[in-house]
């Protein structure tokens, strides 16, 4: 899939560097980005020779729960203790994987993948883990005929385990067709729309983490690329899983965010249809956007209410809020890059997108520096950390042209914002560390993806060329 729409930000890129090459002012050479047919680490492929012990899977376990089960809670987890004892037994007899049958072939599989998804999430504190996260994943590859074999939940879970791994492996699998899969099996098992007051509550539940969690991954996965989502609106029906916001422990309220994800996707989700699927585009006035920003920024201030200080559930809090943000005015900031090339009147730019480009940037700066056993630390970082790191570098690039040009102003649109504290001026100094954190994060996107090193390269001359004349008009 090498098709990116207007939502994504290689579209943002190329408005950049068109209007950089376009304007002698800069005077910017040709970008040598050479291709890179190499998409993994080249230790990446072969056998596996490391020893998967009985600790080593119960403490992946283990990171799973406490890491992407609660971005994305669509496994029982108080099955999985069961699932454990299973996997181990076949583990320990040496039976092969592609023999297995039935419940045997689920819980395998599902532990195994499991022990491959924790291994590529350590991975970027071990290099070493690599082999154990490849070798894991050929394991349960033996079984993935059984387990997607019927229309079932197992089926589903186990479809939506392999897109979860392509988060952290994209070149292992095919998202997109794994995707297609999830979401049709989805639909033909009904979980798109409310069951019926028979049915359980517990599975009332679990029906909803499953299709939420679901729409969560197809839904920020296709508008990172600008595509359309296979999940109508209007046949969406699921209520969002049961919330007691009479919390007693911070592990309590942690456990309680992927709800209030749920709600901010569903909120990028109408502002992706109003931006680029409705006959008026992205041509909105001042007061849209301020409208939009509003609703998010409510969003956020409801979250801090029942999300955990710190934790997984609070990190990926502050990226989603501030990656919405520079969503929302993705389409404001490509039109004003192509409009100050026109001697026209001045515009405007809310200065929240510089200061949530910048604050994405101090996130991701914190998790990649984290200890690994620290809150941080374990933070998932998948290809979609990628796209928001690039995403707030251009959105950098463009605010230093905008500066440049000397005919777009940074209002703010919210007086007071309660989640920054930097001021809606450009500091140089501060751009300038924020710029070398977005070449350390893109160096490091590049290594665990080597596919993407063009971010890093396209980054680094293009600030390199910008930030210089920045200085100058500074000084």
């Amino acid at each position: 899939m090498r098709y990116f729409g207007a939502s994504s930000v290689f579209s943002l890129a190329l408005t950049v560097l068109a209007r950089v090459r376009s304007d002698v002012k800069f005077s910017l050479p040709p970008i040598d980005v050479p291709l890179s047919t190499e998409m993994e680490p080249a230790d990446f492929h072969g056998s596996c020779n490391c020893t998967i012990t009985k600790s080593m899977v119960e403490k992946s376990v283990t990171l799973y729960i406490n890491s992407l089960h609660k971005l994305y809670p669509f496994l029982d987890a108080q099955l999985l203790a069961a699932d454990f004892e299973t996997y181990w037994d076949i583990q320990s007899n040496g039976p092969d994987p592609s023999a297995l049958r039935g419940q045997d072939a689920h819980r395998f599989f599902r532990i195994k993948i499991i022990a491959a998804i924790a291994s590529a999430s350590r991975a970027r504190h071990n290099a070493s883990r690599i082999a154990c996260d490849h070798g894991c994943y050929l394991e349960a590859t033996k079984c993935i005929a059984e387990v997607t074999s019927e229309v079932s939940t197992d089926s589903l879970r186990a479809l939506m385990l392999l897109i979860v791994y392509c988060l952290f492996r994209p070149r292992k699998g095919d998202i997109w067709r794994l995707l297609d899969y999830a979401c049709r099996l989805c639909l033909e098992l009904g979980f798109h729309t409310e069951p019926d007051s028979e049915v359980p509550m517990a599975e009332r539940e679990q029906r909803r983490n499953i299709f939420w969690s679901l729409y969560v991954l197809e839904r920020i996965v296709c508008q990172l690329f600008g595509l359309p989502s296979d999940f109508p609106e209007s046949i969406i029906t699921a209520e969002y899983p049961t919330s007691d916001l009479a919390f007693t422990s911070g592990e309590e309220m942690e456990s309680h965010f992927a709800i209030q994800h749920y709600r901010l996707v569903s909120i990028r989700s109408r502002l992706f249809s109003e931006m680029y699927l409705t006959e008026a585009g992205a041509s909105h006035d001042m007061s849209w956007y301020h409208e939009r920003l509003a609703t998010i920024n409510t969003w956020y201030i409801k979250t801090q209410e029942v999300v955990a200080p710190v934790g997984v559930g609070q990190l990926t809090c502050s990226v989603a809020f501030h990656s919405t943000i520079l969503f929302l005015f993705q389409p404001l900031v490509t039109q004003t890059l192509r409009r100050t090339q026109e001697p026209s009147r001045d515009q405007f730019i809310p200065a929240e997108v510089l200061l949530s480009a910048g604050r994405l940037i101090q996130v991701y700066e914190s998790v990649l520096r984290a200890p690994r056993e620290s809150d941080l630390g374990m933070y998932p970082m998948t290809f979609m950390s990628a796209h928001h790191i690039y995403m707030a570098s251009m959105m950098m690039m463009a605010y230093c042209i905008f500066y440049l040009d000397g005919h777009v102003s940074f209002p703010r649109m919210i007086p007071n914002p309660t989640y920054v504290e930097e001021t809606a001026k450009i500091d140089l100094d501060h751009l300038l560390t924020l710029s070398n954190s977005c070449l350390i994060l893109l160096a490091f996107c590049a290594e665990k993806w080597p596919g993407m090193s063009g971010m890093r390269d396209t980054y680094r001359q293009l600030s390199d060329h910008i930030l210089k004349k920045v200085l100058q008009m500074g000084t």
